[in-house]
């Protein structure tokens, strides 16, 4: 039996006392438990995860979507036929504990989605030629068929949403009709050398019929051969892992009606309001999202002057934008105003890739 422990992980060593015919014994003992600590160490590491928001936590522009586009933060969902895609909030894995993730629910016969998440270039090139593991959990009910497939793309273009033109290895089967409880995946491959975009994709490689329910979480991308631990690409903190989905996308939806931003008025209809990011973008936003309902926005001075139109993109930079504001009449061309927003309206802006 070894003498002593380490100090700060108690792992059991060997002293001078021990017997030498049990040395190779201590020394296995020692290294399990060296390798125990760093296999859990993971759990805390930021930047070990090159996905973000991999636990689906982070739902800007809603929690619900029927179209193709981005829908939970940073991941874009690729819709065939009638499909529901939404945040998951009640059936998640609990060992490990999460508290959200993605559902697909088909809802008509023939119908395809896939799930995907791009890497911009200053991620890529520092996993080039390296090995590099795709893990995560995963669960499908109903009248599944075919595979559930995890696919990687790459691109020599820099900065682009990798399209599936350059495929690194073949499909690899995650799930099956099978997986009626959740499992965790893993995939291992090689970075090629020349990337600059590289894209993780989920999809199945047939149409579904109707009532097909995949469920997915604890999505993350690291370097090395083995899935360690989940994390995320934070390290575990909300408000982070927040400002990296951020950085790609902004959204101010104000949970009351409230005035936001400043203004200045430069006729009698129309104003130019400012709107700080609260994180500088990865790129310059080139267009404004709104709710498409002109009543949902205000401007407000001594008086409060409802828009006639919604608001318009004017400008923006990686740190601030400018938005249109356009009443019928009432402004005074200089005066300082504020932009307001009714209760559910929005503006947002893009830096996707």
């Amino acid at each position: 039996n070894m003498a002593t422990t380490t100090p700060n992980y108690g792992w059991s060593v060997p002293t001078s006392s021990d017997l030498v015919k049990n040395g190779a014994t201590d020394i296995e003992t020692l290294g399990d438990s060296v390798d125990a600590s760093l296999w859990s160490s993971g759990y805390g590491q930021a930047g070990k995860n090159k996905l973000v928001n991999g636990d689906c936590s982070i739902a800007q522009r809603g929690t619900s979507f029927t179209a193709t586009g981005y829908s939970l933060d940073r991941w874009r969902a690729a819709i065939t036929g009638t499909t529901t895609v939404s945040q998951e909030t009640s059936d998640l894995p609990t060992n490990p504990y999460f508290r959200y993730g993605i559902k697909f629910v088909t809802g008509a016969a023939a119908s395809f989605s896939q799930f995907q998440q791009a890497l911009e270039t200053t991620t890529v090139v520092g996993l080039r030629g390296l090995s590099v593991t795709i893990s995560g959990y995963v669960k499908i009910t109903g009248g599944y068929t075919g595979n559930w497939l995890v696919q990687k793309f790459y691109s020599t273009s820099t900065d682009t949403l990798v399209s599936q033109t350059t495929q690194i290895g073949s499909n690899v089967t995650i799930a099956t009709s099978a997986t009626s409880t959740w499992t965790r995946f893993s995939d291992t491959f090689t970075v090629p050398t020349d990337a600059n975009g590289l894209m993780i994709q989920f999809a199945p490689n047939t149409a579904q019929a109707s009532g097909v329910t995949v469920r997915m979480t604890g999505m993350q991308l690291e370097v090395g051969s083995k899935a360690t631990p989940f994390q995320t690409a934070s390290g575990g903190s909300p408000q982070a892992e927040l400002a990296m989905c951020q950085r790609y996308y902004y959204r101010f939806t104000p949970t009351a009606t409230t005035r936001y931003g400043s203004a200045l008025a430069d006729s009698t209809t129309t104003a130019l309001v400012l709107f700080v990011y609260p994180v500088t973008m990865r790129a310059i936003p080139t267009a404004l999202e709104q709710s498409g309902v002109a009543a949902d926005y205000s401007l407000a001075g001594v008086a409060t002057t409802v828009c006639s139109i919604v608001p318009v993109f004017s400008s923006a930079n990686v740190a601030n934008g400018n938005v249109g504001f356009t009443v019928a009449s009432g402004l005074v061309a200089g005066q300082a105003l504020q932009g307001r927003l009714l209760t559910g309206a929005y503006l947002g802006w893009s830096a996707e890739l």
